[in-house]
């Protein structure tokens, strides 16, 4: 993982395929308590509520949404 700023200030932090995935791992195990496996398939058959603030971060985090499903590899 790299970090770096824009030159406005702006954070930037780039991680490999590998890393995001921990990442993602890490986040849907402590904000939801599921892996993201699960979370991935719970959100797809339409099981969890976009409504918790939690959902929705983890869908944006993994690139799913309402028009198409795409997960972080």
């Amino acid at each position: 993982m790299t970090r770096s700023e824009t030159d406005a200030g702006t954070p930037v932090i780039e991680m490999t395929a590998d890393e995001h995935q921990d990442f993602l791992e890490s986040e849907a195990r402590s904000r939801l308590g599921l892996s993201i496996a699960e979370f991935t398939e719970l959100y797809i058959a339409g099981e969890l509520d976009d409504a918790d603030p939690d959902v929705s971060l983890l869908a944006v985090l993994t690139g799913m949404g309402q028009n198409g499903h795409r997960v972080a590899a």
